[in-house]
């Protein structure tokens, strides 16, 4: 019963990071636009 705790609260981590990840990479490619237009 702990384990399966365990892993559900890494997979939720999992999702939490790799949507921070997601919402950077959206971020460097709005810059990346920026620098281009100048």
């Amino acid at each position: 019963m702990f384990c399966n705790f365990l892993r559900e609260d890494f997979q939720i981590e999992r999702k939490r990071l790799g949507s921070s990840l997601r919402k950077r990479s959206r971020i460097a490619a709005k810059m990346k636009k920026a620098v281009n237009m100048f």
